[in-house]
């Protein structure tokens, strides 16, 4: 998969298709949180042709769509993310903040548009006017650290400390606990409120933990090592 960084001023951009195979987008700019005249925000995107793509708003990770979801009680499909009706982006102490986005297409072209509510209005464009086309020297050194960490086998997928990722090629491998008597199976886990993990060491880079974890009677304990051994 090709790889293609694009800059922009305005959170509506369709970056350039390399050729007829599959490709991946980029682009990171800075935001004037503090001038949009707002205190609580919800984002909506529209992802045109993208088979996956994702939108931070300084590491709150605000738009997804074709990686992440949950299921409510009701079995409907839900997006996991900041910046939503029940979980505002709130404007704090940080008046300016890095926007990011990853973009992934085997279609033949990709659009991505963000838009925002303010305080409760309607959505509308960000205005390009707040967006500036640059990041400041410590996030780029920032970003050149995190592409040199991810590499080699890791708890990548944060959405499961049962799957085992292998970086840059995304091999994965994962980790059931089942009750064979009634087929039934833990293929997922998180650290959250309940308390079903409870992780003692958890290496910086992501290359070792170990953990408890519980699944209906059964406390399991889990260590995982990686790094770049293949």
């Amino acid at each position: 998969m090709e790889s293609v960084r694009v800059s922009f001023d305005k959170l509506l951009f369709s970056p350039p298709k390399p050729n007829d195979e599959p490709f991946s987008a980029s682009s990171t700019s800075t935001l004037a949180l503090g001038d949009a005249g707002g205190e609580s925000f919800v984002f909506a995107c529209e992802y045109g042709d993208a088979s996956a793509a994702f939108v931070w708003f300084d590491d709150h990770l605000v738009c997804q769509t074709g990686v992440y979801k949950s299921l409510t009680p009701d079995n409907m499909n839900i997006n996991m993310t900041d910046g939503s009706v029940e979980e505002p982006l709130l404007l704090l102490s940080k008046q300016n903040v890095v926007v990011r986005t990853h973009v992934f297409s085997s279609g033949p072209a990709v659009t991505l548009s963000v838009n925002w509510s303010k305080d409760g209005a309607q959505f509308e464009p960000i205005d390009a006017a707040l967006l500036t086309p640059t990041i400041n020297s410590a996030e780029i050194a920032r970003e050149e650290n995190a592409a040199a960490t991810a590499n080699g086998w890791g708890l990548w997928n944060h959405q499961s400390l049962l799957d085992v990722v292998l970086l840059p090629e995304g091999t994965r491998v994962m980790t059931s606990i089942c009750r064979v008597s009634t087929s039934e199976c833990q293929t997922r886990q998180y650290i959250n409120a309940d308390f079903t993990v409870r992780p003692t060491q958890y290496s910086y880079d992501r290359s070792f933990i170990q953990y408890y974890t519980s699944f209906m009677d059964v406390n399991v304990s889990i260590a995982i090592s990686g790094g770049d051994d293949r």
